[in-house]
């Protein structure tokens, strides 16, 4: 082309200009043609019915999961501040109350001691609340950024994040429910402990979509965290132990006392851990007195 138009190292070749030669070129006509069938083709095409086409997302919902729930796990892999402040919470709540309860037997003021100890289970949605609701806005805040693209859909989304706190409310759980529990000396039999690490576990996961929920029905982590002490306080007010039903205003004994989540949660553990339990009452906890002269119990 150079030497055509008289730039290159040589005098211009010809009269014709390099505009002119392409006009004539087999090379153009190659391009014209190339050009000819990928119209062809194209108008082919769209007379043909994809319903691929059609589909708001790309890929199935199936290969969204995958691709997305591997991401997220990565994501809180590579958090290990979060994972680490979380399982430390969970330790030192665990470790004051085994030592502040340890070893309790069967006297009558251990089994109000064993009640305590179960008590404290109310505390796990406090560790655990205000923690997912910062994580989930930070994770939705990319969700919206990538929506627009239409990668993934909201369900891809929440599934993910929800299966991706799993192996670490698991770990949390197990940390929580072996000192909280071998410590104070609760029953070692399988379907005693089995069931109270099952309440733990369930207790640990409902406190995460519960921070969840709260999550994605607010437009901040500051909102959510507004939330989060009125729900505490209810929770742990109205389940029967800080209160017993009995010395409860009718109003809210009617009502919510019976919606409170934990009001089940402690029963079950408490019905689990005390039943056919053999009380053995101290002296302390007797009071002895002598029948009157010519009397007896009888």
């Amino acid at each position: 082309m150079l030497e055509a138009i008289g730039a290159g190292s040589a005098p211009r070749v010809g009269s014709r200009d390099w505009a002119d030669i392409w006009e004539d070129s087999a090379e153009l006509a190659n391009v014209k043609d190339t050009i000819s069938q990928m119209r062809s083709s194209r108008q082919a095409a769209a007379k043909e019915h994809n319903p691929d086409l059609e589909k708001e997302y790309a890929s199935p919902q199936l290969h969204q999961l995958k691709i997305v729930i591997h991401r997220m796990n990565l994501s809180f892999w590579r958090s290990p501040n979060y994972i680490f402040t979380r399982l430390f919470n969970h330790l030192v709540v665990a470790l004051l109350t085994g030592l502040t309860y340890l070893d309790l037997d069967n006297s009558r003021s251990s089994l109000q001691y064993k009640v305590f100890v179960m008590f404290q289970v109310t505390v796990l949605p406090a560790l655990i609340i205000s923690q997912v609701e910062v994580m989930y806005h930070i994770k939705r805040a990319i969700f919206f950024r990538e929506s627009s693209s239409k990668m993934y859909n909201p369900t891809t989304f929440a599934a993910s994040i929800i299966l991706a706190e799993m192996p670490y409310s698991i770990m949390c759980a197990v940390a929580f429910f072996v000192l909280v529990y071998f410590l104070p000396g609760f029953q070692v039999e399988p379907s005693r402990a089995g069931y109270q690490f099952l309440m733990i576990l369930i207790t640990e996961l409902f406190s995460v979509t519960l921070g969840q929920m709260l999550a994605s029905l607010t437009p901040s982590a500051f909102i959510s965290s507004q939330f989060d002490p009125f729900i505490m306080i209810t929770f742990a007010l109205f389940c029967g132990v800080a209160v017993p039903p009995p010395q409860m205003p009718a109003f809210w004994r009617a009502w919510l006392y019976q919606l409170d989540p934990f009001t089940r949660l402690i029963g079950g553990m408490v019905t689990t851990a005390l039943h056919e339990l053999e009380v053995i009452c101290k002296g302390v906890e007797l009071n002895p007195f002598n029948a009157p002269s010519g009397q007896n119990c009888g």
